[in-house]
């Protein structure tokens, strides 16, 4: 019992008085006080141990209290570069739209004024040829059943112009004739092209 006792941290100031009290109680041959003080030093010791421990356990607690903030600041910082890089992908993103958009335009009427150029040449050519108003008519409108043809998609373009492309109204209005004349205008256009008419004119071009 003793030589427990005595292993008990006799460095801490209170801890020694409480030994040295214990050996001068049992030095008097009270070994029951003796045995008491040396009790109360160990639960010093135990106090003491139990109160170290707490703050190293505080402390780490802390730490981690530390980090769990810096942490949390790091994803706060990642998620607004994320939103801040996702606002600037969106914004490239309108940009290239609006670029194509207005490219798409531009060739458009780029397209228009070639399809416009193309046309008053054929015209001069109707006239230079002495075309009648029919003739010209058919040729009229198999420039426009040319230029749908063109305007089709390579994967879904027929092998040879299909003047169901140009509706018998688009007919009409561009002849200012009736539905029945404009049929007849209509196929007497296909027939022309199957014949090799080309449209005197660049069918690269877009006929809108």
């Amino acid at each position: 019992m003793w030589g427990h006792a005595f292993q008990l941290r006799p460095h801490q100031p209170r801890n020694v008085d409480f030994i040295q009290r214990a050996l001068s109680v049992l030095n008097r041959g009270d070994c029951d006080t003796a045995r008491a003080l040396l009790d109360l030093a160990h639960a010093h010791i135990c106090l003491a141990e139990a109160e170290a421990r707490a703050e190293e356990v505080e402390s780490v607690a802390a730490e981690a209290a530390v980090e769990q903030q810096r942490a949390l600041a790091l994803k706060a910082r990642a998620d607004a570069d994320q939103a801040d890089a996702d606002r600037a992908e969106a914004a490239a993103r309108k940009a290239a739209a609006e670029s194509a958009a207005a490219e798409s335009q531009v060739a458009t009427v780029h397209a228009r004024a070639e399809v416009a150029r193309a046309e008053v040449a054929a015209l001069e050519a109707e006239d230079t040829a002495r075309l009648t108003p029919v003739e010209r008519a058919v040729r009229k409108v198999a420039r426009l059943i040319l230029a749908a043809h063109h305007t089709i998609p390579a994967s879904r373009k027929p092998q040879a112009p299909d003047m169901y492309a140009v509706s018998l109204e688009t007919v009409q209005d561009a002849l200012r004739v009736s539905h029945t004349v404009a049929g007849q205008r209509r196929q007497a256009a296909a027939d022309l092209i199957a014949n090799g008419y080309t449209g005197d004119c660049d069918l690269s071009l877009s006929g809108q």
